[in-house]
């Protein structure tokens, strides 16, 4: 059996269609690398499910769930977090509030 020859067109061909398959094997590993880093209980970290109390206000429990932050700065992160068009909240809504 004679041994195989490839053509200067077998041989880029070749190199070719390997540097495809290690691309796509690096894209795959990736990705399942990042879905077992995000785990579904990993957003606990960062926020907290409130209950809106009588009496409380989104200043009030910006201040309460991250005291060491502008309370701006988070009374805004509330808003975008929760789709919040304005201030006001009432009592029995749930919000989700970052932690600090």
């Amino acid at each position: 059996m004679a041994p195989l020859r490839l053509t200067r067109r077998g041989r880029v061909v070749a190199t070719g269609v390997s540097a495809l398959a290690i691309g796509v094997l690096s894209v795959t590993l990736a990705t399942a690398a990042q879905a077992t880093h995000d785990k579904p209980g990993s957003v606990d970290k960062y926020l907290a499910k409130v209950t809106i109390s009588a009496g409380e206000s989104l200043w009030s429990v910006a201040e309460a769930y991250d005291p060491n932050a502008d309370t701006r700065v988070v009374i805004q992160q509330i808003q975008q977090l929760n789709s919040l068009t304005g201030y006001q909240v009432r009592p029995g809504e749930v919000l989700w509030v970052p932690r600090g």
